[in-house]
């Protein structure tokens, strides 16, 4: 059987996609670039290479994979929590918002596009109140995840409450616990 590019492309992109599970951005990013160069519309594979350049300390060529991305699909909410925390980091606040905002539209049942939208909105000046009910949100859609219940805690910190953060603190141990006994 012969192998053609097309084949050997698609190799590339698993490989890829192996290389970021195990943290080697820098391999992973090389061959999704190499990948991408046949396959531009592949969308799964921008949404990993800008997730890669996010973890190598590169948030502007992790916003142009995002944007490559959100050519072909405006519609991945992953990629939209992406670009939400990429604006973050380059402390860009209101674009981190709206992108935050478009991943809720993209996934509202979805609780990690709620804490992304809580993070987001946390970090601005009048925010809190608002932050603070996208977590309780998150919260309702993963009542027994344990990770769902940590960002209240933290909105609660913020917003000068540490008895509240200290009662949010004890709900994710718990989870955690109950889910390590049935184990």
């Amino acid at each position: 059987m012969r192998t053609t590019p097309r084949d050997t492309n698609a190799r590339h992109a698993q490989h890829a996609l192996a290389l970021a599970g195990t943290g080697r951005h820098q391999d992973a990013a090389a061959l999704f670039n190499r990948h991408l160069a046949a396959e531009p519309t592949d969308t799964m594979s921008c949404s990993i290479l800008a997730h890669c350049r996010r973890e190598l300390g590169d948030p502007e060529g992790a916003l142009d994979a995002t944007d490559k991305h959100l050519r072909h699909d405006p519609t991945d909410a992953y990629v939209w929590r992406i670009r939400a925390l990429t604006q973050q980091t380059l402390e860009r606040q209101p674009d981190a918002v709206d992108a935050a905002a478009e991943a809720v539209r993209q996934a509202p049942n979805g609780r990690t596009t709620h804490n992304a939208h809580a993070r987001t909105l946390a970090s601005l000046p009048s925010g809190l109140p608002a932050a603070y009910a996208a977590v309780v949100r998150a919260t309702t859609l993963a009542p027994g995840e344990p990770q769902a219940h940590f960002r209240p805690g933290y909105i609660a910190q913020q917003s000068g409450d540490p008895a509240a953060a200290a009662r949010s603190g004890t709900v994710p141990l718990s989870l955690a616990s109950t889910k390590a006994i049935a184990s």
